[in-house]
């Protein structure tokens, strides 16, 4: 079929992509748990650290953010 292979490649980066996502999660905690306690900077506008830290589009860090937010969250 044409175009199969793209979809394969695209397929195997975006499950790559996302492996790498679950390996950097707790990191990303960790680091926006230490950016709490530091009290520089307002959480809601923390995605553009973490997107800027570890090199995520802005969409990923916007995730990641909100998924670390549920956690305070009654």
């Amino acid at each position: 079929q044409p175009g199969s292979g793209l979809y394969t490649r695209r397929r195997k980066t975006q499950d790559k992509e996302r492996r790498k996502m679950t390996l950097d999660t707790k990191e990303i905690f960790q680091y926006l748990d230490q950016l709490r306690e530091s009290g520089e900077v307002n959480m809601f506008g923390s995605a553009a650290y973490v997107q800027e830290k570890f090199e995520l589009c802005r969409e990923d860090a916007q995730r990641v953010v909100e998924e670390w937010m549920q956690q305070f969250s009654v």
